[in-house]
């Protein structure tokens, strides 16, 4: 997902912001509006690319250890017993 489809996205499901201020609840500025909004984008997509390389890093352990049980020529199965896992 791009930052503009999730701003898309929050906008339509927060159209408008309050803040407390002086035991007030005010309604935020277009500009402010726009920051928080953009600054929520912005932590969805560092979440984004932090879950991606989890995943990526996952995947290239698990690849890894395929790799080396396929030198070894046993199955995992066989590893765990070798390790004296269960």
């Amino acid at each position: 997902m791009t930052k503009a489809e999730i701003i898309s996205k929050l906008k339509s499901e927060y159209p408008t912001l309050t803040k407390g201020e002086d035991d007030q609840v005010i309604t935020l500025s277009a500009e402010e509006y726009d920051s928080v909004i953009s600054s929520w984008a912005d932590a969805e997509l560092e979440k984004q690319a932090k879950e991606l390389a989890e995943a990526e890093a996952l995947a290239t352990a698990q690849a890894q250890r395929q790799a080396l049980l396929d030198k070894l020529g046993i199955t995992e199965d066989e590893a765990k017993l070798l390790l004296g896992g269960n």
